[in-house]
């Protein structure tokens, strides 16, 4: 019931204080994933302190179902009281970056080295039985130097050689 909502606490705050560390670190504004996570774990808390207002409507005036609830109670109450703490950090790492002057990075797209592509490849031959089998031809292109050669290669199995393998080692052990 409660452990949803405090694995999502945790793993979000947890996510959001490393990207304020890295920040720290290299000397750049938080990035806007470490506000992303902080905005997750927030939500999170919304979820647990609804979970908690529904469960203790259910609950009788026995003291027993009341002890059963307080370590639930206080975990919850430290979970809502670490996000504060990560919101408030994440504040003052912002207003350090800014006034430390930290380098302003934006988000990099990733480099692609290779381009290629995969074709099916059909091979003329008389052959019916090798025009069935599978076979893959793959063209790659690099982009750096612009270079448009093609690099073909042609995965074709070799079923002559596979028929002749087993027997081999069939007639030299015995």
């Amino acid at each position: 019931m409660l452990e949803v909502p405090c694995k999502t606490i945790s793993s979000e705050s947890g996510k959001a204080l490393k990207a304020l560390a890295t920040a720290m670190k290299k000397m750049t504004d938080p990035s806007p994933s470490s506000q992303l996570h902080l905005n997750a774990a927030k939500s999170a808390v919304n979820d647990l302190k609804n979970t908690l207002k529904s469960g203790t409507t259910q609950i009788s005036d026995d003291i027993s179902n009341l002890l059963a609830i307080i370590p639930d109670a206080t975990v919850a109450s430290i979970l809502i009281d670490i996000v504060k703490s990560v919101e408030d950090l994440s504040e003052a790492v912002a207003e350090l970056s800014l006034k430390a002057k930290f380098k302003r990075v934006s988000p990099e797209k990733p480099q692609l080295l290779h381009k290629g592509t995969i074709k099916p490849f059909v091979e003329e031959d008389d052959n019916v039985e090798a025009q069935q089998q599978p076979h893959v031809v793959i063209t790659v292109k690099e982009i750096e130097n612009n270079n448009d050669e093609d690099l073909r290669v042609n995965k074709k199995p070799d079923r002559e050689q596979e028929r002749k393998e087993p027997l081999e080692g069939f007639f030299n052990n015995n």
